[in-house]
């Protein structure tokens, strides 16, 4: 499957990228996104948007309040704490059925939604903190 995921990713235009760890990276309109194969599970399906957030100790109280509205407002992509930040993820399990290309496209326009989404979130956190600081 792995391969005709990346196969499906080119024809779409995207160049991916291996990366040392075992996935791929593309971008798309200045977003990098990952994907990221399970070699015990060829049939999941997953792209991710990286470190959207740093949700270190200092930021994490802010994290989960970012990821709490994320998770409760949008369907399809969900953000989770990894690697001391927030990623936003997207899964599938692949049938053999799907029409790849559409899936992807679609899974990387939900995506990049969420991403707008979250960014708009973070924006709003910052804004309803420097206001409460002002008090």
């Amino acid at each position: 499957m792995k391969e005709i995921v990346l196969e499906a990713l080119r024809t779409l235009g995207f160049i991916p990228e291996a990366l040392e760890s075992s996935g791929y990276r593309f971008e798309f309109e200045r977003i990098n996104i990952l994907y990221l194969p399970d070699p015990q599970d060829p049939n999941f399906l997953l792209l991710t948007i990286p470190n959207i957030y740093e949700a270190d100790d200092e930021h994490f109280t802010a994290g989960l309040l970012i990821s709490e509205r994320i998770n409760s407002s949008l369907k399809y992509v969900k953000a989770y704490f990894y690697k001391e930040s927030i990623w936003l993820f997207y899964e599938h399990e692949l049938t053999g059925q799907e029409d790849m290309e559409a899936l992807l496209r679609s899974m990387i326009y939900q995506l990049c939604q969420a991403y707008t989404f979250a960014q708009k979130a973070i924006e709003d956190y910052e804004q309803m903190k420097a206001e409460y600081q002002e008090e």
